[in-house]
């Protein structure tokens, strides 16, 4: 459990993911701000980099995961916008990036008619153009109806996991405005690998029909961290291959990424 080897009994879900955010940033001190483990003000876009700042669009952003990985690769967010209706993992979200451009309890907020859609979208793509910005777009869409430890699962149309429609609906809308405004956008879906191949495949369609570059490219954490967390991946964009990297067939007939971080 979370709270294995600690006295004191459960502690609060946001107090567990600070020790992996501290964990985080003592793997990087000495990169960011020697001597601390606290992130530095929202105004230093977090760390010292001279890397492209980005716009941020978590849809279903659990304990923003996604800003997280951007942190790790020293990428600076300079607009947040973040979707989740779970609300300890708001929680952690908001203890970890308090500053946010937007935050939604539910995905149905923006989808609930076409105008509040063409605004959201509008919002993050004027900023995204004055500044030169590119927009990062992540969808880890539930995965209750996907997922094999749900022996009763019904699959990407059934419950929360229909969600998914709602956040195609506001990203077709997106990948149109950033094509005639020529702001660079790049998007990661994400759910189980473990989903049944028809459904799979129902999402590879719906994004191939809006995008037909769009990927599957499967990953599995336990070849380069210390955690097994086998997740499907649909991208728009190429993937930046370096030397130890590899990609390979992986029994399912999909497309799998191995790439080895070092561990300090």
């Amino acid at each position: 459990s979370a709270s294995a080897g600690r006295s004191g009994g459960d502690r609060p879900m946001g107090e567990v993911h600070d020790d992996l955010r501290d964990a985080v940033l003592f793997r990087k001190q000495g990169e960011i701000h020697p001597g601390t483990t606290e992130a530095p003000e929202e105004a230093e876009n977090h760390h010292q980099t001279k890397k492209q700042p980005e716009v941020l669009i978590e849809m279903f952003g659990g304990i923003s995961a996604a800003r997280m990985a951007l942190f790790i690769s020293e990428i600076p967010v300079r607009y947040h916008t973040y979707c989740d209706h779970h609300q300890p993992a708001v929680n952690v979200s908001d203890r970890w990036w308090p500053t946010k451009l937007k935050k939604v309890w539910k995905i149905q907020e923006v989808t609930k008619s076409k105008a509040a859609i063409a605004d959201f979208v509008e919002e993050h793509v004027k900023l995204a153009k004055a500044e030169k910005l590119k927009i990062r777009w992540t969808a880890g869409f539930p995965c209750r109806e996907m997922s094999s430890l749900n022996v009763d699962r019904k699959g990407l149309e059934a419950g929360e996991t229909a969600s998914f429609y709602d956040a195609l609906e506001i990203w077709k809308v997106l990948k149109e405005r950033c094509v005639q405004e020529e702001v660079a956008l790049e998007s990661i879906w994400e759910n189980v690998q473990s989903a049944p191949e028809s459904e799979k495949r129902k999402v590879t369609r719906a994004l191939r029909a809006v995008d037909s570059s769009v990927e599957l490219l499967e990953i599995d954490s336990a070849d380069h961290s210390l955690a097994k967390r086998f997740r499907s991946y649909w991208i728009d964009f190429p993937v930046k291959m370096t030397e130890s990297d590899t990609i390979f067939e992986n029994r399912a007939g999909h497309k799998q990424l191995v790439a080895p971080l070092p561990m300090k």
